[in-house]
């Protein structure tokens, strides 16, 4: 049973170990605080290059302690911004922990644990130096039972929490995490990705084609804890969970997001047990970013079965601080909002809104959205009965502040059904938008059917945008949009209207509307009772609409 620094090979390596090989399995069932665990190297300050792990990691046993680090190849390493310190290792091994009691602040990585961790509301952040070019192999998995409060555990394929950056690398080994329906309330933010659980600055180049499953209960942390990093809510992606610095600590910090994959499966089954403060991130690619995103992709399905009080699901980033350009999603989105209710105590518990985007579930803050593009199709089923506002799009789902959204398609179909009467804003773009959009389009087939929503959060979907305050300039749709609920309405291009004076200029619309809804060519309603205009010119309205009025209400 290890304690401080362990590695078979080497404990603390502080200059050069090289073209090593491990083949023995490491088995343990304690480990003191401040443990940090590598089947080669304990902890590095030096490079650790081309090594290889066979062996398997493994952990089952209830005395466990804080802060501790396990990696197949290296626990943890702590170096300067400068450095690559562990590069082009390779881990086949299984890393599996098996924690009957509670974990708190728990980093697991295929090829390393990661790095020490700042506590970002009382300190800044340090850069610990590079991984670079690493590969895992093996099967990632922590199953987490917590009687009492938890703490943060950071589990991937290749690193778990990084202050420093991830260039190059690539896990092919399934991803997991499961603790108990039974888990108490207060256990908290799991970051789970198919790379790296955590990443401060850069991150490059990487891939992920393996599969990351989460189940269980989990809440949130508080915010700028030791080990929380990029947010204190649970995180669930294929190749990163949280990405840069805690919107609320230093924010100055801010790494480089460029051409990351994911080709795996990620699929959650996760619940929260009272109404509480957790909001729930997923993406394909990222759960949540405080770095810009550019030339990301996503091709696996995302299947998000959640019932907790808010989600942000993005086929390429759950929820995002900063701009996102030339991404892409082809992988499946589905969203199950009462998946995981009947292991929930339901006192005061009630439904909370949903956020579901082909690209992004919903920018944070005002940003720009360019040049981004959207293949997968999106289903959100079982919406919950309540008088909050759920948002679906092919880019994105909702917004906050103003976006400019610039040469963005969406291509796929978007499907709600529900038995109850849950609130919609729907879109081939955006559920919602406000801002400025540009150049876009959407040739999608939209379909809702639901029960009667509440009154005053009737549905509003569109062509375009479901509910809109924006200018919207020489954007074109086509399709269909059924909308099979009465009393809501539906727009060939918006779906609702009305806070500001805005114009339309430039547009196509080529959209088959029908169902029970009232409907109009440009618009289905005004929202509001007050005067404000929307106006339009130089817009052509084909056949396949042009019988609808301008305006459903």
């Amino acid at each position: 049973n290890p304690s401080g620094v362990w590695g078979a090979l080497v404990a603390l390596n502080k200059g050069t170990v090289a073209n090593c090989t491990n083949n023995a399995d490491v088995n343990f069932s304690a480990y003191g605080e401040n443990t940090e665990v590598g089947c080669l190297v304990g902890r590095t300050t030096g490079e650790v290059t081309d090594c290889v792990n066979n062996g398997n990691l493994l952990f089952n046993g209830s005395d466990v302690q804080a802060n501790c680090s396990f990696g197949g190849v290296v626990g943890i390493m702590s170096g300067s911004k400068d450095q690559i310190l562990v590069e082009r290792c390779i881990n086949n091994g299984d890393i599996i922990f098996e924690n009957t009691s509670q974990s708190k602040n728990i980093y697991i990585g295929g090829v390393i644990g990661g790095t020490p961790q700042t506590a970002f509301k009382s300190s800044a952040p340090t850069n610990y130096g590079t991984i670079a070019g690493c590969e895992n192999n093996g099967t990632v998995s922590l199953k987490w039972a917590v009687s009492a409060s938890g703490s943060y555990c950071d589990v991937a394929g290749v690193a778990g929490y990084v202050e420093g950056s991830v260039l190059s690398c690539t896990n092919r080994g399934a991803v997991s995490i499961i603790s108990p329906d039974s888990n108490a309330a207060s256990s908290t933010r799991p970051a789970v990705a198919g790379v790296v659980a955590a990443v401060l600055y850069d991150l490059k180049g990487c891939v992920n084609e393996g599969s990351v499953h989460v189940e269980g209960c989990y809440a949130a942390g508080t915010q700028g804890n030791q080990g929380a990093m990029g947010t204190h809510q649970p995180c669930f992606a294929g190749v990163a969970g949280a990405v840069g610095t805690d919107a609320k600590y230093n924010t100055d910090v801010e790494g480089i997001i460029v051409g990351n994959t994911n080709k795996g499966v990620v699929e959650t089954l996760a619940i929260q047990k009272t109404g509480g403060g957790t909001q729930y991130y997923v993406g394909g690619v990222i759960a949540y970013s405080y770095s810009p995103l550019e030339g990301c992709r996503n091709e696996g399905e995302l299947k998000f079965a959640h019932a907790s009080k808010t989600q942000r699901m993005g086929g390429v980033v759950g929820a995002a601080y900063k701009d996102i350009t030339s991404c892409s999603n082809a992988g499946k989105l589905t969203f199950d909002a009462k998946a995981g209710e009947t292991g929930r105590d339901k006192t005061g518990y009630a439904a909370y809104q949903n956020y579901i985007g082909g690209i992004v579930g919903m920018p944070m803050v005002s940003i720009k959205i360019k040049g981004c593009s959207n293949t997968g199709a999106i289903e959100f089923k079982n919406g919950w009965a309540s008088a909050v506002l759920n948002y679906v799009g092919g880019i994105n789902g909702s917004y906050s502040g103003g976006q400019t959204m610039e040469d963005c398609h969406n291509f796929a179909p978007i499907t709600v059904t529900s038995s109850e009467g849950v609130c919609l804003c729907v879109g081939g773009v955006s559920g919602a938008f406000n801002g400025v959009m540009t150049g876009c389009s959407s040739d999608s087939d939209i379909s809702v059917t639901t029960g009667t929503p509440a009154a005053g959060k009737e549905h509003e979907v569109g062509g375009l945008v479901g509910y809109t305050n924006a200018d919207i300039y020489n954007c074109e749709v086509s399709g269909t949009l059924v909308n099979n609920v009465a009393g809501t309405y539906s727009g060939a291009l918006l779906g609702g209207f009305g806070e500001a004076n805005k114009q339309v200029d430039g547009c196509t619309i080529n959209v088959a509307v029908s169902g029970a809804a009232t409907a109009g060519s440009i618009l289905g309603q005004f929202r509001k009772d007050s005067v404000f205009t929307l106006y339009y010119s130089n817009t052509v309205i084909s056949p396949a609409c042009s019988s609808l009025p301008l305006c459903g209400n």
